[in-house]
């Protein structure tokens, strides 16, 4: 083995001893692009200037250990959502609009939002009854790290895309979430209709 070649091998295997030392370290944070924490804040801006939030506003364990959180979104429509982020899945397991009583939605099977942490090329794909009561398919692909710039800053952010299938109608989503801060960026295209929203403002837990 020539001199050089030894001393790429010996530069690889120090690199690699380092990740796998650093990831082991005690303390050392986990990526999370779904943070999920009582006080965890987010406000977003429509395309068309409509403004909503997000805060996650009440936690608690459940019989099988997880953690079940409960985000309370604020609009026109308010919206209150259970998710647990255990394992490397954030799922979304019920939906419920506080403002018209009865009106909720149980996912079963339990709706996978993402793979926690994001990894470029991950795939996942999920099947059931969305709440429109439809058959519903979500596929989805993450693609890669991308720079975005929003009204809250700029980051670096893993691009997302899922391609939504409810009865008859298809769309395709495109979100940009940013490891300690979550969704930044979304982007949906349906036919001849797009939209989306960014982040404007947020606040993440100590």
């Amino acid at each position: 083995m020539s001199k050089i070649r030894r001393i790429v091998v010996l530069t690889a295997s120090l690199m690699m001893l380092t990740t796998i030392v650093a990831a082991q370290r005690p303390g050392a944070r986990t990526r999370d692009y779904f943070p999920l924490r009582v006080g965890n804040f987010w406000k977003y801006r429509h395309n068309e200037g409509i403004e909503f939030s997000y805060k996650v506003v009440e936690a608690g364990k459940q019989a099988d250990g997880t953690t079940l959180y409960q985000v309370q979104k604020s609009q026109t429509v308010n919206l209150n959502s259970w998710y647990t982020n255990a394992n490397g899945w954030v799922i979304l397991r019920k939906d419920a609009y506080p403002d018209h009583e009865g009106l909720e939605m149980t996912y079963k099977p339990p709706k996978q939002i993402l793979k926690n942490p994001l990894n470029p090329g991950a795939t996942w794909t999920w099947s059931g009854k969305s709440v429109t009561l439809g058959d519903s398919t979500e596929s989805s692909t993450v693609i890669g790290s991308e720079r975005v710039a929003v009204p809250a800053g700029k980051f670096r952010a893993m691009k997302v895309v899922s391609t939504i299938r409810d009865g008859e109608s298809a769309k395709t989503v495109t979100n940009w979430y940013v490891d300690g801060v979550g969704l930044v960026k979304c982007w949906t295209e349906a036919g001849p209709f797009k939209y989306g929203w960014e982040l404007i403002e947020y606040n993440i837990a100590k």
